[in-house]
C-alpha cells in the first residue's frame, strides 16, 4: 500500500510484473476517488509516465487499469507528485 499525497491511498491490485510482459496491464486500487474530477486526473497523470500506453480509471471499483511498460513505482511517484 502506498500513500498518494494528502487525498488518494493506492495499491497494486494486479499481479503482471514489469518484466514477465513488456507490455503487461496492472490494476491500481486507489482510496479517496470521490468524483469525474478525480478520475479525469488520476488518468491524465499516469497517461504521462513515459512507459504508459493507456490508463483509465474506473470510479465505481476505485481501481485505475494502466497497460504499458512503465514501472509501478513510477507510476505511485507521478501521482503522489502531482498530489
Amino acid at each position: 500500500m502506498y500513500k498518494v499525497g494528502r487525498k488518494f491511498i493506492a495499491t497494486l491490485a494486479g499481479t503482471a510484473m514489469p518484466e514477465q510482459s513488456t507490455n503487461s496491464a496492472r490494476q491500481l486500487s486507489l482510496s479517496g476517488i470521490h468524483c469525474a474530477g478525480c478520475v479525469r486526473w488520476i488518468e491524465n497523470t499516469l497517461r504521462q509516465v513515459d512507459g504508459v500506453e493507456q490508463a483509465q480509471m474506473n470510479l465505481a471499483t476505485r481501481t485505475a487499469s494502466v497497460s504499458g511498460n512503465a514501472d509501478i513505482e513510477t507510476m505511485i511517484r507521478a501521482v503522489q507528485a502531482a498530489c
